[in-house]
C-alpha cells in the first residue's frame, strides 16, 4: 500500500474507510502529511474529514481516545475522533489502525499578543481540569523522557554529536518535574497544533502526547512556539509576547511560587526535550537527513 506524498492516493483504502465510518461518497481527497501517521483529507457527500492511518506502534491511540472523550464531556475545544460504532473509534483497514476526525475550520494563528492570550487562557483551562481516573501515557513530557531519550540516542550517535544535549541535561537534571503541580497536558501545544478562525481560537489538535505531567512544562512548550522569534538558527524571546501569554494564562490559573521560580528553567528543559525528539524522530525512527539537520533547538543555551 502506498503511504507517501509522492505515491498515488490509496483510494481503495480511503473508500473502505468512508464505508466503515459511514462518511458518504468520496468526492475529493488529498495527502495531508505525517510521519507516525499517514494523513489524508477527504471531502464526501457528508462533509470534510481527516483520515489517520497509524503507522507508529509507540502511539497509544486508545488512551488518547480516553482523554479526548473526557475532554469532550468538559466541552474543551479539541479535535475529536468519530466513532464508527457506539464507543468504538479505531478500525483496522489494510492491516493498519485507522481513525477519523471531522475537518475543523481554521489555520495556525499569527504570532501576536491576541493569539498568545487566547491560547494561553485555553491552556490554563486544560490545566485546571480534574485528572482522577485518567490513565498514564507515554508522553514526551513524562518525568523519565529525557533520560530514556538520552539512553537511546547514546546507542546510535557519538558523544560529540550529543554533547549539546548532555551538557544541557547536566545543567537541568535537578528540574523538579514531579514537585511541580500536575495536570492534563497536551504535550505539543504549538502554533501548528492550534486552529484559529476569524481571529479566535477554535481548537487544539494532535493529542498524541497527551498525558498527566507538570503544567509548567506544557506552558513552556507552547511559549517556545508562541513567544520566540526564530531567524537563521537563532531564537530570541519576545518579552511583549511572553507578557501577553502569561497574562492570558494567569487570569485563568495563577502560577504557584515554585512555577514562577522555575519558568525560565522550564523553557530550557522543553528546548532540550524538543531537541531530543527531533534527533530521535528524524535520526532513528523516520530517518531523514534533510530534517535531521537543525535538530538542536535554537533556544537551548
Amino acid at each position: 500500500m502506498p503511504w507517501g506524498r509522492d505515491e498515488p492516493l490509496p483510494m481503495e483504502e480511503l473508500t473502505a474507510v468512508a464505508g466503515t465510518f459511514r462518511l458518504g461518497e468520496i468526492r475529493a481527497s488529498a495527502w495531508a502529511g505525517g510521519y507516525s501517521n499517514k494523513n489524508y483529507l477527504i471531502e464526501t457527500s457528508e462533509g470534510e474529514f481527516l483520515v489517520k492511518f497509524l503507522l507508529n506502534p509507540r502511539i497509544d491511540i486508545d488512551n488518547e481516545i480516553i482523554y479526548l472523550e473526557y475532554l469532550k464531556r468538559t466541552s474543551f475545544p479539541a479535535s475529536y475522533y468519530l466513532p464508527y460504532q457506539p464507543g468504538v473509534f479505531r478500525s483496522e483497514i489494510a492491516g493498519r489502525h485507522v481513525v477519523v476526525q471531522p475537518r475543523l475550520k481554521g489555520l495556525p494563528p499569527e504570532k501576536n499578543a491576541e493569539s498568545c492570550r487566547d491560547i494561553a487562557a485555553h491552556l490554563a483551562c486544560l490545566h485546571s481540569l480534574p485528572t482522577e481516573g485518567l490513565p498514564p501515557t507515554r508522553s514526551n513530557l513524562g518525568a523519565s523522557y529525557v533520560e530514556d531519550a538520552l539512553t537511546l540516542a547514546g546507542s546510535v550517535f557519538d558523544a560529540a554529536t550529543l554533547q549539546p544535549v548532555t551538557r544541557a541535561y547536566q545543567r537541568l537534571q535537578s528540574f523538579p518535574i514531579t514537585r511541580l503541580p500536575q495536570s492534563i497536558v497536551h504535550g505539543d501545544a504549538t502554533r501548528h497544533n492550534t486552529l484559529f478562525h476569524a481571529g479566535r481560537f477554535v481548537a487544539l489538535v494532535d493529542w498524541e502526547e497527551v498525558g498527566i505531567s507538570a503544567s509548567l512544562m506544557d506552558l513552556a512548550m507552547s511559549m517556545l512556539s508562541y513567544c520566540y522569534r526564530y531567524r537563521e538558527g537563532t531564537a530570541t524571546l519576545d518579552t511583549a509576547l511572553q507578557a501577553a501569554f502569561l497574562d492570558g494564562y494567569t487570569h485563568v490559573r495563577p502560577l504557584t511560587s515554585l512555577e514562577n521560580d522555575c519558568l525560565n528553567e522550564a523553557l530550557q528543559y522543553m528546548a532540550l526535550i524538543v531537541s531530543l525528539w527531533g534527533l530521535l524522530q528524524f535520526g532513528v525512527y523516520y530517518p531523514d537527513p534533510s530534517l535531521l539537520d537543525g535538530w538542536l533547538h535554537p533556544a537551548l543555551q
